[in-house]
């Protein structure tokens, strides 16, 4: 058995899915966690930069908070991309700088980084797949998840399906197939 953790990377909306692979290579949801950062109201008087550094200190924490508990034989992060205008960029930016002081603490945990449409690609085999094509073929893979999801706003569900869905991309890589028998 391996856990593995799958991380959709967001400054705003982080979600988290701890997946574990049985000795039978089943895939089975262990726990799933959305790690949430807000700007701080304009009534803080804060600058943007203050801001910035306290939403990436939350982020940080959450994320190592999950990894601590999980301690994952591997950590597979859907990276931020595409982004539409500056303030999506910084935030971008902001989050690609936690995952990398995460993955600098964690130098025994091998990371996979994944595009969203690498992610798309190994799920059902092409880039163009709306959000409700991917809940189902993950959800096709991992049916306990449904448990996790009724729980969060269906509004936030798609962080954890997509946390969830690079885990299945994952499958079969290097790290992978290294993450699977170190663990056994």
């Amino acid at each position: 058995m391996a856990t593995i953790v799958g991380v959709d990377l967001a400054l705003t909306h982080t979600g988290i899915a701890v997946i574990v692979s049985t000795v039978s290579g089943e895939l089975v949801t262990a726990s799933v966690r959305l790690v949430e950062t807000a700007k701080p109201p304009k009534k803080a008087n804060l600058y943007a930069a203050v801001g910035d550094i306290q939403r990436a200190t939350l982020l940080y924490a959450g994320i190592m908070e999950e990894l601590r508990e999980s301690r994952p034989a591997l950590v597979a992060v859907e990276l931020p991309s595409g982004s539409q205008s500056a303030v999506s960029a910084k935030c971008g930016g902001i989050a690609k700088g936690v995952i990398t002081g995460i993955r600098e603490a964690l130098p025994e945990v091998p990371f996979l980084w994944f595009h969203q449409n690498q992610v798309k690609q190994a799920l059902l085999g092409r880039s163009k797949v709306s959000k409700d094509e991917m809940a189902a073929a993950v959800l096709e893979r991992l049916p306990d998840l449904q448990d996790y999801l009724d729980e969060i706003a269906r509004s936030k569900q798609e962080h954890v399906t997509d946390a969830a869905a690079v885990v299945i991309a994952s499958e079969g890589t290097e790290l992978w197939r290294a993450a699977m028998g170190n663990s056994a």
